[in-house]
């Protein structure tokens, strides 16, 4: 599962609320993730479909097995994808909210998967006061 965390931030009195992470996707994306995963032994490549054209996310698997497929390269609980440089170590963002912070988005990729963090943070701004 892929979260992440999004503050809902008013740009200046009135103003549009935007958009602000405060996380970071840690996925086969990311070259320093991509990166750990290939030097302890792992593999970053992307499910095909019956034409050999990439679908979903980058996955990572063993370099000559073709699992896990864990679209994340950091969880909790997975022995094996540990050995392929999967980690659980969380980043950390400490911030001081203010009266322009609004909202906290905290979701899971079946939200971002669909929209963008803005796009997330308009609908949950047209709910609000």
């Amino acid at each position: 599962l892929r979260c992440r965390a999004v503050l809902g931030r008013q740009d200046g009195p009135g103003g549009k609320i935007v958009a602000v992470s405060l996380s970071q996707d840690h996925s086969g994306d990311v070259p320093e993730e991509k990166q750990r995963i290939i030097a302890c032994g792992g593999q970053i490549s992307h499910k095909k479909n019956v034409s050999g054209h990439d679908i979903g996310p980058p996955r990572v698997y063993h370099s000559e097995l073709r699992f896990p497929a864990l679209a994340v390269t950091r969880a909790l609980g997975d022995r094996f994808a540990k050995s392929l440089g999967v980690i659980a170590t969380p980043d950390v963002l400490h911030r001081r909210l203010d009266t322009h912070d609004k909202f906290l988005i905290v979701c899971s990729d079946g939200v971002w998967a669909c929209m963008h963090s803005q796009q997330a943070v308009d609908v949950v701004a047209t709910c609000t006061d």
